[in-house]
């Protein structure tokens, strides 16, 4: 799309996949995997025009879901099986189609005979006895699939599977104001994942079923909020928030997990809003690249501590060495100027955001200051920040690829 600042954005063209090229079963019936790392060029089509205007690379993967018991799907399973027992004659509707079958057969059969009671009922039998033979070989040539083990997921079994899938059906609320709307937001979305019908009354029974992915459940956030949408001139940024409440997702799933949980929302007057839910996690067979973590944004702190045995740059035999960091080509910081020495203890930190750990080219470049003239070059080191830990500090000491000398820092 082409963004425009007044009226609706254009489209530049289009792709359209077929699933099919990417969802297959193996002879079990189970969903496979299929992962594509390197990306495919599709011509951009735009409707009404035959040809294709521009290129979009793009990668597309399916991961299925791990088959996962559901005791819901139990509990109606054990209702048919009851309403099934209690209809029993109904059951026999099998038997009696082929009394059917057998007396426009026996139409047939009397033309051909003397048209006796016994012959009748004689040729019903042989009739009746073929039909289920026929019946039974059919049921043994079909062979039977086998039967798919199914995942029994319990609280404690969570933080075992990372992605996957969160269904959340909406049961019912008491509400202190009518004409809004619930909504569930998941992590750093921009979007609701799922919105209610409107509130119609302080009491509401929903049940409505939404779901969304979740990425790496560890890190996850949840919020339930109740909304009322504002239009103005078709501008949706005006939406009022009259009440919300957020936490972490995993916690909140071992709470509602295939139990219905009543949660409160306080709207600014400090007037309850309570709405009932309940959490189902499916997982999602998918290992989730470094790339893709959550941790894989964030703030980098940096304490410069000090370097030993820098190359001498002055006739005096020392060095007046300061650093400069850059990330992706850019200058972030600048230390202070060491005067006089080969083992600078600089002791400066400095914070910097990290749009991506995994893709980050982190360099510190040490120099030697010179009055007037042009900065001698001492050394320089990249840094890996894929070793680090979100929330542990690690230090680290990396050798400079000129004639001598190491830097110390702390991240």
């Amino acid at each position: 799309m082409d963004e425009e600042n007044l009226g609706k954005d254009r489209p530049l063209g289009h792709i359209e996949l077929s699933a099919g090229d990417y969802i297959q079963q193996n002879e079990n019936g189970e969903y496979l995997e299929h992962e594509q790392k390197q990306p495919t060029a599709g011509a951009l089509r735009l409707a009404g025009s035959s040809q294709p205007k521009g290129t979009l690379n793009y990668t597309c993967s399916f991961y299925p879901t791990y088959p996962t018991w559901d005791p819901e799907e139990d509990e109606e399973e054990e209702e048919e099986t009851k309403s099934n027992g209690a209809a029993r004659p109904v059951s026999n509707g099998s038997k009696l189609s082929h009394q059917r079958v057998v007396s426009n057969a026996s139409t047939i059969a009397r033309s051909e005979t003397a048209g006796t009671i016994s012959s009748l009922k004689s040729n019903e039998k042989d009739m009746a006895k073929e039909l289920e033979k026929n019946e039974l070989q059919q049921a043994e040539s079909i062979p039977e699939k086998p039967k798919i083990e199914k995942l029994k997921l319990t609280a404690d079994d969570l933080q075992q599977y990372e992605s996957g899938l969160l269904v959340f059906k909406l049961i019912e609320g008491e509400f202190a104001r009518t004409g809004g709307h619930v909504d569930v937001i998941m992590d750093d979305m921009a979007y609701a994942s799922y919105s209610s019908t409107k509130i119609r009354s302080n009491k509401m029974t929903f049940n409505d079923v939404g779901d969304t992915m979740i990425r790496e459940l560890d890190f996850s956030k949840i919020t339930l909020r109740i909304i009322e949408h504002i239009d103005n001139d078709g501008d949706d940024h005006g939406d009022h928030v009259i009440a919300k409440l957020t936490g972490n997702t995993i916690d909140t799933l071992r709470r509602s997990l295939h139990t219905p949980t009543q949660f409160t929302l306080k709207d600014k007057n400090g007037r309850d809003n309570k709405i009932t839910v309940m959490l189902k996690y499916i997982p999602v067979k998918m290992r989730l690249d470094p790339s893709e973590s959550f941790n894989n944004q964030g703030t980098l702190r940096v304490d410069v501590l000090d370097a030993a045995d820098l190359p001498a740059a002055d006739r005096n035999g020392f060095s007046d060495p300061y650093c400069k960091f850059m990330l992706n080509d850019k200058e972030v910081y600048k230390t202070k100027t060491q005067k006089k020495t080969l083992h600078p203890a600089w002791n400066e930190y400095f914070e910097v955001p990290v749009r991506s750990r995994t893709a980050a080219d982190f360099v510190v470049n040490v120099y030697d200051w010179d009055f007037g003239d042009k900065a001698d070059f001492l050394g320089k080191s990249s840094i890996n920040l894929e070793i680090l830990e979100p929330f542990q500090q690690q230090e680290v000491t990396l050798a400079l690829d000129g004639k001598s000398g190491a830097i110390r820092l702390r991240m």
